[in-house]
């Protein structure tokens, strides 16, 4: 039987989003033969816990199902073999010292552009007896796509590049050496590639005023949530404690500073529930900036901040979440509007809690929160003191649930779905002549 695939648009009108949902068929049988190859080019891969290994790792999963074979191409050592992704092949980032002096010099952004040469040359031997029919990369780091076009060329074939984070535009990469070669790169890339994909709506908008002439080559194709991931049933919460829990890096563009404002006015005015902390989990960039804050020390004065700057295995930040009360969810901050969507929103929105949002008016998040149906509450910088207040004690009154998203949020970001909207664009640039 021929599989078929459930493809679910999130898309978008002025001034305000709408959802469209076109429904092709389901994914439900895996095809007894794989007559096309794609190769996946992904940095990080499961095991790695790193957030960006979970993407590739989907749409690999799934396209088996869509009549395409996945080969992966990784820098992780043991990448993870499934029933589903068995072929990979794992080219491990090392230098020597020179170059790792060299590429801390040129690229404060730490881009393992020595990846590029060995990984190639280790995948076009791999490759020799095998048909590709298309590449795809997908990014941080750009290595990716500097070694998937130089394959799509050696092999013939259609390169797609996928976007995790944009590059011009995106305010954590402001160092100006960064800046001038991301303004070289971005063009290059956008001209050689038969498809660009971008996990926001608000960045394929920002990539088609920036390339017109491109437009027709930009998607879209959101982050989302696979639905085998494991989530530990809701424990029994203590009734003379609130947890509010965030888990994941906090960078230094991050609204940060904000939440611990509200958080601490909200403390002094009383209206915070009682026997209220505030644990976090994860990277923090600029972490002794932070301990200056006022609000941080007001907090941490009052034993009711607990940081724990650790990278922990991903169940152990489950557990985090399912055992809370709420969870906090920091985005980027960007002076022209945020255009990025913080992935840890999907695994929030699957624990069914209320979640206290800082973010941006028309954001990604706002978006996909408003989809969800799951209990939120927005607090903008733009926003007034009195109205942050407001807002944060509305928060407060919110019960634990667990709630459930809604259905239209389900399938517009079930990693089939995501699977199904790569195969078709596969599918559309395999009918184009190979580069």
């Amino acid at each position: 039987m021929r599989a078929s695939a459930t493809l679910h648009i999130f898309a978008d009108s002025n001034p305000r989003p709408f959802y469209r949902h076109a429904i092709l068929a389901s994914v439900d049988t895996v095809p007894p033969s794989l007559n096309r190859s794609v190769l996946i080019i992904a940095f990080g891969f499961p095991p790695e816990n790193v957030i960006g290994a979970l993407r590739p790792h989907r749409f690999a999963h799934y396209l088996p199902k869509l009549s395409w074979r996945p080969l992966v191409l990784t820098a992780t050592a043991n990448a993870e073999r499934t029933p589903q992704v068995p072929e990979i092949l794992s080219v491990q980032y090392t230098l020597a010292l020179k170059d790792r002096i060299l590429a801390r010099l040129l690229s404060k952004s730490c881009e393992p552009f020595a990846w590029e040469q060995r990984a190639s040359r280790q995948a076009k031997a791999w490759l020799a007896n095998t048909r590709v029919d298309a590449i795809i990369s997908t990014s941080p780091p750009l290595t990716v796509h500097l070694t998937a076009r130089r394959l799509a060329k050696q092999l013939a074939c259609p390169w797609i590049a996928d976007f995790r984070d944009p590059m011009l535009g995106n305010d954590g990469r402001d160092y100006f050496w960064i800046r001038q070669m991301d303004a070289w790169l971005e063009p290059a890339f956008f001209a050689d590639a038969a498809c660009v994909i971008a996990n926001t709506r608000q960045t394929a908008e920002m990539w088609k005023k920036r390339y017109p002439e491109s437009a027709d080559k930009i998607r879209t194709i959101y982050n989302g949530f696979d639905q085998l991931t494991y989530f530990p049933p809701h424990p029994d919460l203590v009734s003379d404690r609130f947890n509010l829990v965030h888990t994941g890096s906090l960078y230094k563009i991050s609204m940060i500073d904000l939440a611990l404002e509200c958080i601490d006015r909200s403390i002094s005015r009383q209206t915070a529930p009682a026997g209220f902390r505030l644990h976090h989990v994860g990277m923090v960039q600029h972490l002794d900036d932070l301990r200056e804050k006022p609000a941080y020390k007001s907090l941490l004065r009052q034993s009711l901040l607990e940081l724990q700057p650790d990278h922990i295995p991903a169940e152990q930040a489950r557990q985090k979440m399912v055992g809370s009360n709420a969870l906090l969810l920091v985005d980027r901050y960007r002076e022209d509007g945020v255009i990025q969507l913080p992935a840890k929103v999907f695994e929030y929105i699957q624990t069914g809690r209320p979640i206290l949002v800082f973010t941006s008016p028309h954001s990604p998040l706002v978006d996909v929160l408003e989809l969800s149906k799951i209990p939120s509450v927005c607090i903008f910088p733009s926003d007034s003191v009195p109205e942050q207040d407001r807002k944060i004690d509305s928060f407060w009154r919110l019960s634990a649930g667990p709630y459930k998203a809604s259905e239209s949020y389900l399938e517009s970001f079930s990693a089939e779905g995501q699977a199904a909207q790569l195969a078709e664009i596969l599918n559309s640039v395999c009918l184009k002549p190979a580069l």
